[in-house]
């Protein structure tokens, strides 16, 4: 039962705090074979604007437990450019969720506010690298607002005090560093930005190996991910892009269990020896449809399957531009 409420505390979290770093091949120089190197154009002053749809859908035992979505336009403005390549400005609009009841519970509507004010301040390298959030302080105010917000909603709903101050400080101090706000927060810019930085050719298969960052400080989650141009339109200049990245299984289960037992050591109540304890598959598949121009994407879909054990996860993003 312990295990079974700690997976559901903590998996949530891992997931939204996974994001790729990764080890490209060499690139090659593909124009002279009907391939492309995929760059940013960006002007101080530039505006763009996408609309946002987010979809999630869970299952345990194979029964839909939850379904739902929102769509939140996002504003962005080139902010500057620098010597090392620019700063975005990323404002997040009045989010619209799908299930009208949802929209009435008090946490929802905080986080939501919380959401909609929320501005970043993103450092992109000239390759389109996010090398960090410049106003990160200010971010990390408003996510201990939200925190603060779900301890007290798991508070009322009758979980106990001692394992709720333990979790805070095990679980919520950790996600405040810098370093995970930072990953939690450009989670979007990093995947918006995902085929920038490297080169093409036609329906030639990019291959990375990735380490996908563990939010608690464990190990991180080695696999490796597979990057294709499936279209190119020259007279356009637009491209079209598919992407799948899986994990190691076997490395990948062995450090989140060791996650799972040191987090519940840090909580006070260590997992007896011989419970069994979740294993976890995560499997990412995207598609994006590029502007060449610029940069920017014209539209691009990104999906994340994840399971432990009976519960199942899929986690939809997909993001159009607005003209």
């Amino acid at each position: 039962m312990y295990v079974s409420r700690l997976q559901r505390c903590l998996l949530p979290v891992t997931l939204a705090g996974i994001l790729l770093a990764s080890t490209p091949t060499s690139a090659e120089e593909p124009e002279d074979k009907g391939g492309v190197v995929v760059a940013i154009h960006w002007k101080k002053g530039d505006k763009i604007t996408y609309e946002i749809k987010k979809t999630r859908r869970e299952w345990t035992d194979g029964k839909l437990t939850k379904d739902n979505s929102s769509r939140v336009p996002i504003h962005i403005e080139v902010f500057d450019v620098t010597d090392k390549g620019y700063i975005l400005k990323w404002n997040y609009g009045k989010v619209e969720i799908k299930d009208a009841k949802g929209a009435d519970n008090p946490l929802l509507k905080k986080m939501l506010k919380l959401s909609e004010s929320l501005v970043l301040l993103a450092d992109v390298t000239s390759d389109g690298k996010m090398q960090g959030l410049r106003n990160w302080k200010d971010v990390q105010r408003q996510l201990s607002e939200g925190l603060d917000a779900i301890i007290e909603h798991l508070r009322e709903a009758g979980m106990e005090e001692d394992f709720l101050d333990r979790m805070r400080k095990t679980m919520v101090g950790p996600m405040l560093t810098k370093k995970n706000i930072e990953l939690y927060c450009s989670r979007e810019i990093q995947i918006l930005l995902m085929p920038v930085g490297q080169s093409y050719l036609p329906s030639k298969p990019v291959e990375n190996e990735v380490l996908l960052p563990n939010p608690y400080g464990g190990k991180p989650f080695p696999g490796r991910s597979i990057m294709t141009m499936t279209k190119h339109d020259q007279k356009a200049k637009a491209a079209t892009f598919s992407w799948k990245l899986t994990l190691d299984p076997k490395t990948t289960n062995r450090i989140f269990e060791k996650t799972v037992q040191d987090m519940a050591a840090r909580l006070g109540k260590p997992i007896p020896e011989g419970q069994s304890l979740p294993s976890l598959s995560i499997v990412d598949e995207g598609e994006w449809v590029l502007d060449l121009k610029s940069g920017w994407a014209k539209r691009l879909k990104h999906v994340r399957n994840t399971k432990a054990n009976n519960r199942e996860q899929k986690e939809i993003l997909i993001l159009t531009r607005k003209e």
